[in-house]
């Protein structure tokens, strides 16, 4: 028989606690099995609290706990606050308590009845299911296999990925299943960012011999809502060529199946997002290389305005067809880049991308995936 034990965060949650109420009442466990929600809510500005309190009067196996850490100044300072709160939520299981198993569960998921049951079948050590978001991999942070490598966003998110199996992971995230031995081993989230969190635990947990599982045939989905409130959408692109300046409409970001959304920002994940876009542009501007300036501004909207200037095509680029050759074989790998890197040396075509952002911060939410974050001071990418 098992019970287990729920833990979840929750700041700002009246937009999802209805839902997540919803789905927890409609879980379906064997029978004998239990659960109890320990949720901890802190530093919200909306009445995420009261709802709590309301919710636990009228459902015996909800606990709600109270703890606020205020607004963080950056993702290590962010990862060291939310192991804090996160700790605090473990910790708040009673010691004497018959709780077999714990299962970390992000507030704002969508998930089936049955995900419980279905991670409690496996009597793994750690199990979690796969995530996914707007058509793509989620959780490519918290997913890496046994050397650390990450999965990626898109299909086949990792070589040794299937379907319905179980797959030996380094580590997990976004909805975990722990036998409660690990956590009375002491095995607690760690408070640094890029090998702490979920990973952190993942990781101490193997170190103590435990292993730890990806069910592939489990399936669960973040909201793109939520997700998109932690992106930037283009308000104007322009792009201004030897040839004159012409307008792009951002709905053609949509339209080609390219994201609209900017991660807030490095030049990699830039470039990746909009890879298919400056494919589009190299090729009608004959350049192979960008040139991405971000500026960050105090201003709380999520937009940004990207501007193309390419130079004047002369010397070798003067040539009928060697710039489409050139761009041809720029383009021959994913992104280009070492390609980009090598023929720029040489090459007479240029073309910058400059993007001015007006950046509000970036305030972290119930997903760990959430960040807050300013947008980069400057940074430059090869395409």
């Amino acid at each position: 028989m098992a019970e287990v034990a729920i833990c979840s965060l929750v700041r700002d949650g009246m937009s999802y606690l209805p839902a997540y109420r919803r789905q927890l009442e409609s879980l379906v466990l064997a029978d004998g099995d239990g659960w109890q929600l320990y949720i901890l809510e802190g530093d919200s500005t909306d009445d995420s609290w009261e709802y709590l309190k309301r919710w636990s009067a009228e459902d015996p196996r909800v606990h709600c706990i109270q703890k606020h850490v205020g607004q963080a100044g950056g993702k290590e300072d962010l990862a060291r606050r939310w192991a804090e709160v996160c700790n605090a939520c473990f910790d708040s299981i009673p010691e004497d308590s018959n709780h077999t198993h714990v299962l970390w569960l992000e507030a704002d998921l969508t998930f089936p009845s049955e995900v419980a049951g279905r991670l409690l079948e496996h009597r793994a050590d750690v199990v979690a299911p796969v995530i996914f978001l707007g058509g793509q991999f989620y959780d490519a942070w918290g997913f890496r296999d046994l050397n650390g490598r990450h999965w990626t966003n898109h299909s086949p998110y990792h070589p040794d990925y299937a379907p319905a199996r179980l797959l030996p992971m380094g580590s997990v995230g976004s909805c975990v299943l722990f036998r409660r031995e690990i956590l009375d081993a002491g095995v607690r989230m760690r408070g640094t960012y890029d090998d702490g969190l979920l990973v952190g635990m993942c990781n101490d947990a193997r170190e103590k011999g435990f292993r730890v599982w990806a069910d592939t045939g489990t399936a669960i989905l973040h909201p793109v809502n939520n997700w998109e409130r932690q992106m930037w959408r283009p308000r104007r692109v322009s792009v201004e060529s030897s040839s004159g300046t012409y307008d792009v409409d951002p709905l053609e970001f949509a339209a080609r199946g390219i994201n609209p959304a900017l991660p807030v920002l490095d030049s990699v994940a830039f470039v990746s997002a909009h890879y298919h876009f400056f494919k589009k542009q190299f090729r009608r501007l004959r350049t192979n290389r960008l040139d991405v300036d971000i500026q960050a501004r105090s201003a709380p909207s999520r937009r940004y305005e990207m501007t193309v200037r390419a130079a004047k095509r002369k010397g070798i680029g003067a040539i009928p067809g060697l710039s489409r050759l050139l761009m041809s074989l720029c383009s021959s790998s994913k992104l280009g880049r070492a390609s980009a890197t090598e023929l720029d040396s040489g090459s007479p075509f240029r073309c910058n991308v400059r993007i001015s952002i007006d950046a509000g911060e970036q305030v972290v939410g119930s997903s760990a995936n959430g960040s807050r974050a300013k947008a980069a001071d400057r940074v430059k990418a090869d395409a």
